[in-house]
Parts: structure tokens; sequence; C-alpha cells
């Protein structure tokens, strides 16, 4: 039985009755007013938004709980309200009208309204006490204030000026430097006179070392002593910069679950401060399990993430009696990846493959390596299995490092590397680039490299995951010999620089930028696909993953419904038996081609083909991202990205008018427990650039139909020579941890 004529009115009114329950709150009182409207006026230099947020009265959202009025909380929001403009430098500022009006029983409307007045500035700021002080470090410490004479006066600036004072002294050695401030304001006169009074107290230099470990601790004091005094070195000046360094060098270790390493009380008759480290070790056996699943508008994996740690193995102690703290890592990522979408998969699209990746890892890790301190000898063995647009392989990797840092901002990591692979660019049911655009001979042979490489870091970011200050800058060198159609040595260079600024109020706003370049330089230009470079996603977020890249077209191979047209072209009499026969007979001739590696055009469907990348030797990234953190674990971003990837090496004749994309996007971050979870949407700009970079490798001539579309398919391409065709304008991009 059908439903009633009256069944959806009543669901519907079912729905807002939840919705208003929903959003309903409980009187506080009997006779408690709800606040329909709150009006604040005569806001001109402090925005209005910003005094609503800094009271606790507030209207009564369209939906939302009903905020209910409290004479109490009003009388204190007004005083609140001065107070605010006082801190801004408005000593003038006054409510010259407050209202409560009744607008019907049970209801309030609240209004407002202020005078500013005039801004007060700073019209004298004096420095005293700092007669003491060694002439250089005084001079420093006046130098750049945040605050100075015909600026403003404002209450958050005072306390930041004080505070980089004191902080100054302490880094110069004054570690119980003391500072008192008077600030005497004129509200008539608009004026602020400022006074700081320095007690800098004696200048002190590191002296003893004091190691508080647990009972029964693996880790020996001794293995401490050593990494902290790489950075507080005794009888160095006072400085909290280098006790921050010892404390994250010791929790790089990745042996302790705390970490703290503070200043003791003063010796005042050596002028020395002692040094106290407090420790807890964490399981030295860890086992991590996981999962996940990623995926854009071409590609589409599910992982699951197996890892476990041994942090204290015991075998460096065969080379040397006094080595600890050798790690073991063994770590497994098994999945499934399906290009480009699922739907193509479940639909039996020609172009659609899938197949089992994964990457197996062994890493071995030995400290104080030779006797240094500051130097370890690294080892790793990966074994790998990897399916991509254009080609797949089974690779493998030995590579020996020796990763020194001198600092907690230098990293070095000087290195030996070979890798086999067993490229393969002929997948079932899908017939793509040969193996002359992957620069690697054609299976069962393999290709290899042998290089030795150095990696150079200097990261003075506040966190590698969410960035908002500090710079970044790296650079890594690869060079060695590589197989590929012959053996020849090749070059690869890639710098790179990031930069943070955060501003505003309560430094809710940062903005990033970053640029990457890339190039190789080889005496041939088919270099192993393996070291070429491929941008998009994260990188360069208008392109989706690895798309970003000269492509090759390719056909692929025909589908049954292909072969029945086929069939009823040659044979337009056939019978319906005889025409099966022949299907089959040509599904057979076909499967035999691809079993025997022939590239038979006969079997391939030239309309509509489509490209793969294969990485180019030239790179360009750049991007400029201004994050906006709105509310306390949410972040907006708006960001401009641009980028290239060249078939010959970057500067090398590279065309800037057609190979340069750029594009432009908004993203929403949440700040998880694991990290921001961030999304991300992009336009590529349809008239920077032209079409991606192609390789037409068929003796026949593929059609690619172009997609000028936005995340879906267009229905009618305009043409096929807009920046970056034939792929579609936009990209979405989820990921974990900010792009850079």
């Amino acid at each position: 039985m059908g439903p009633s004529a009256t069944s959806r009115p009543l669901g519907l009114s079912c729905l807002l009755l939840a919705v208003a329950s929903a959003c309903a709150t409980t009187k506080p009182t009997p006779d408690a007013l709800a606040v329909d409207r709150l009006r604040i006026t005569g806001a001109k230099d402090v925005p209005e938004r910003v005094l609503r947020e800094r009271i606790l009265t507030s209207q009564t959202p369209f939906i939302g709980p009903t905020e209910w009025f409290d004479a109490s909380t009003w009388q204190a929001d007004l005083r609140r309200l001065v107070r605010l403009y006082e801190a801004q430098g408005y000593y003038q500022a006054r409510i010259t009208e407050e209202d409560v009006r009744e607008t019907k029983p049970g209801h309030v409307e609240l209004s407002v309204a202020l005078q500013e007045g005039a801004r007060a500035v700073v019209s004298s700021l004096a420095v005293d006490g700092l007669d003491g002080v060694e002439p250089l470090v005084a001079s420093r410490v006046k130098l750049g204030l945040p605050l100075s004479v015909g600026e403003p006066f404002l209450e958050e600036r005072w306390a930041e000026l004080k505070r980089t004072v004191v902080s100054r002294l302490r880094a110069a050695g004054y570690a119980e430097a003391l500072v008192s401030s008077e600030a005497l304001v004129d509200p008539d006169a608009s004026t602020a006179a400022l006074t700081l009074s320095v007690r800098p107290g004696q200048r002190l230099r590191f002296g003893r070392l004091f190691v508080a470990n647990e009972v029964g601790a693996q880790v020996p004091q001794k293995l401490v002593s050593s990494l902290v005094e790489v950075e507080v070195k005794k009888g160095d000046w006072f400085s909290d910069e280098a006790l921050e360094r010892a404390q994250t060098r010791l929790f790089n270790l990745g042996v302790f679950a705390a970490v703290k390493v503070t200043p003791g009380a003063s010796e005042q008759d050596t002028a020395t401060i002692p040094v106290v480290v407090d420790l807890r070790e964490a399981p030295f056996h860890g086992v991590r399990m996981g999962g996940g699943i990623s995926g854009d508008l071409i590609r589409q994996e599910a992982r699951a993430v197996f890892e476990y740690t041994h942090r204290n193995l015991g075998l460096a102690r065969l080379f040397s009696k006094d080595a600890a703290l050798d790690k073991l890592t063994a770590k497994v990522k098994l999945g499934y990846a399906v290009m480009p979408t699922i739907f193509d998969l479940a639909r039996g699209r020609a172009n659609a493959q899938h197949g089992v990746i994964g990457r197996g890892q062994l890493e071995y890790t030995a400290p104080r390596a030779f006797g240094v301190r500051t130097l370890s000898v690294q080892s790793s063995l990966e074994l790998q299995r990897t399916l991509d647009a254009a080609f797949s392989y089974w690779g493998g990797e030995l590579k020996l490092a020796f990763p020194f840092q001198p600092t907690t901002e230098w990293n070095l990591v000087p290195a030996a590397h070979v890798g086999l692979y067993l490229l393969d660019s002929v997948v079932p049911s899908f017939s793509a680039a040969p193996t002359a655009t992957l620069g690697c001979p054609a299976a069962p042979q393999v290709c290899w490299l042998a290089d030795l490489d150095l990696t150079v870091e200097w990261d003075r970011r506040d966190s590698k995951l969410e960035p908002k200050s500090g710079t970044y800058f790296g650079f890594s060198i690869q060079g060695g010999l590589s197989q590929t159609n012959a053996v020849a040595p090749y070059l690869r260079l890639v710098p790179e620089a990031r930069g943070y600024l955060s501003f505003g109020p309560q430094q809710r706003f940062t903005l990033a930028g970053k640029l990457r370049l890339g190039t190789i330089l080889s005496t041939t230009t088919n270099t192993p696909v393996v070291t070429r470079f491929f941008s998009g996603g994260s990188n360069m977020r208008a392109f989706s993953q690895r798309r970003l890249s000269p492509t090759v077209a390719y056909a692929p191979l025909k589908t049954t419904a292909d072969f029945v047209k086929d069939s009823q072209t040659a044979l337009p009499a056939a019978t319906p038996e005889e025409r099966t026969l022949d299907v089959q007979a040509r599904e057979q001739e076909c499967l035999a081609a691809q079993q025997d590696r022939r590239d038979d055009l006969y079997c391939r469907s030239f309309d509509p083909g489509a490209t793969a990348p294969i990485g180019g030797n030239g790179l360009l990234e750049t991007s400029v991202e201004l994050r906006w953190n709105f509310l306390t674990d949410f972040v907006l971003a708006a960001f401009v990205d641009g980028g290239l990837v060249t078939t010959a090496p970057l500067f090398q004749g590279t065309d800037w008018g057609r190979a340069f994309f750029l594009g432009v996007g908004l993203g929403f971050r949440w700040k998880s427990p694991i990290g921001p979870l961030r999304a991300d949407v992009a336009w590529r700009l349809p008239v920077v650039g032209a079409a991606l970079e192609r390789t037409d490798v068929d003796v026949r001539k593929v059609f690619i139909q172009p997609d000028d579309g936005c995340l879906v398919a267009a229905s009618a391409p305009r043409s096929a020579t807009y920046a970056g065709a034939p792929l579609n304008l936009c990209a979405v991009h989820f990921s974990i941890g900010e792009a850079f």
C-alpha cells in the first residue's frame, strides 16, 4: 500500500519539530529573557566582530541554542568593551548609550553605542638599567623593539616588548634578568610615556650537568651527557635556545617519552648555572598498524601498513663496547590500486587497470658512528611493487647513508645507493607507453642505477607538520651511472626553499611560500623513468597526483564490444553463430599478441585514446598560501600554485609560455588529534600555458578527447589546446598535514 496524501507534510512537520527541539535550551530561570538581537554601533577602528567575540552576551542565532539575558553579565560586558578599547590604545573610549528593550514577552533587544576617541601614541620610551650590561649586548637589546616612539600604544605590543627585552638578555647569558615597567597614559593628550627598568643580574655561563634518569634505565647517562654537551657546552654563555636545542636532540633519539632540559639554581661564586636533564624512557619495542585510502580523479588506492621498531637492538656493541641505541625498523605497506577510477573498472572500460602495490623496507641505524657524537650510520634494503599510469615495476634498492647533524638546524646526509628495476610497459588489458619512453630496456632485462647522494637541510621551522614561522632550505645532489638503453652518467640537482610568517591578532594569519627547482643532466635524454620528475597533487594542486608531466599517447586494447563492431563491419551478412565465432577468434588473436608482447595495432582502439605521464628532466614548483586560523581547530586557506615539468633539463630550451601552468584554489583544514586534515580544491587558469607536452609513439595517430570541465567531464570540450589539455581544469586533494 502506498503512502497516504498526508504522509509527506506530516514527515516534514516532524523534521522541523525535531530541529526546533534540538536548538531549544531550557530557561535558566522562569523569568529569563531571550536575546533576539544585539547591536553595537560606533565601532570603527576596532572591528565589531572582534568586540562580539570578546564579550559573553550574544544574540540568539538563526539556527542554534537560545541565548539568555543576564543583567550582571551585561554590565560586566559593558565594562569589558571599554577595557578592550583601552587595550588597543583608545583611552578616551566610552559608552554613550546602552539600552535593554523588551520587544515582546520573554524577549529583549540590546543595543550599545560607542565613542572611540583618539588613539594614544608613544611619546617617550626609556630602557633603564643596562649600564652594567656588556655594550654590545645592550645595543642588541634595544635594536628593533616591537614598540617605538610615535607608534600607537597597544598593550599587547607593550607586553611583547617586555618579553623581548628579557629574552634577549637571557640569550646573552643574563639568566636571572628581571624587567619592571611603567606606562604613564594621558587620556586627554592621547599619549603614553613608557619606562622599562632592567635588573640584568650576573652574567652566567653553563656549569655542571646533572642527568636524572629512571632506575633501571637502558639509556646510559654517558650517552645522554655527550648529546647534551653538543649544544650546551660548559663555559659557554647561558641561553634558553641552547637548552631547547639540547632537548630537541635528546627527543629525536626516539627512545624517550618525556624530555626536559632546564637550568638549575645559579652558583654566584663561580658565575655558572647548572643544567638539569629529566628523562622518562619510552618502550623500546614498538608495533604500529593501520591503513588508509587515497584518491583523486585518476587514481584510487587502499593500503594497510605494519611497522615494527626495536630501539636498542644491541648489534652496535659488536663494534664498540660503549655503543647503544642502535635501531632496527621493519615496514610493510600492502595495497591495491585502481586507475583511473573504480567506476571504470566496474564498467569494464578498456583503459582501466588495477593491481597489487606494496613496499617492504628493512632499516638499521646506529648512532655515534666512528665515535662521533653527531654522526650515524644507516643502511636500508627496500623492495617495492609500483603501478603507475604509464608503467609498472618490481624494484629493489640498497642504501648506505651517514646522517650528520652538527646542530638541530643542520642535517647533512651523504649516501651511496644502488637500485634495480624490472619495468613493464604492458599491463593486462592496457597497452601503454613502450620502453623507449621509459628509459629502460624491455623486460626481462632490468634498469639499474648506482649513485652517490648528498642531501643538505637547514630547518628553522617551528613545526614540520604545521609550520607557522621560520624558514627551510634544502639541496640534494645525486650523481652516478644508469643503465637505460646504454650505460650513461647522470647528475640530478634539486634545491628548495620555504618560508613562513604569522601575523595579525593572536597570529591567526600565516603567509607561506615555497620554491623548488630540479634538473637532470645526462649524456642522453633517455633517462630512467624512476629518476625523472613528476608534479601535481600537493606539490601543484591544480593537477592530480603525478599528472603534471610530459605524456605519451596510447591506444587501449579493444573490448568485446569493439570486436563486435569490427565483425559487423567486416561480415555484414554473417549469421549470429558465424559472428560469435569471428568475435572469439579476434579476441584470441589479440590475447596471443598481448602474451607474446607483439605490438598488434589491430587489437587497439585508437578512438578515443588516452595519455599517461612519463616524467621529465626539468622541474619548477612554486606556491604562495595564506592561511587563516578563524577558529581554534579550523583553518581556511587561499593559494596560488605554479609549476612545470619538461622533457629537457631545466633552463635548456624551456618554452616558459607553453610549459608553465598556474592554479588558484581554496582549502580547509581541521586540526585533528593526528594532525591537520586537509582538503584543497584548485582550478587551473586555462590561459596560462598550453597543452601538456605529448609524445605519439603509435604508428597510427591516437585521438585524445580533450576535457576542459571542472571535476567532472565536460559535455562539449571547446578546444584541445587549453592549458594542461587534455586534463580537466580542476583537482581535489585530501591529505594529512599542510601541503608544505
